[in-house]
């Protein structure tokens, strides 16, 4: 996580951040169950869209 926020430098920084999140997102929902789980993967394939 640390060698990620290094990693702010760079403009491509801000998708690795934002991915960062979105595993942290998943593992969360994980723990509360496979449909919110479901839930964070659209949001996952939407901010590759944007």
């Amino acid at each position: 996580m640390i060698i990620k926020a290094e990693s702010e430098t760079p403009p491509h920084s801000g998708m690795t951040v934002t991915a960062s999140i979105k595993d942290a997102y998943c593992h969360l929902f994980d723990d509360k169950g496979r449909t919110l789980s479901t839930s964070a993967g659209a949001i996952r394939t939407r901010g590759a869209a944007a």
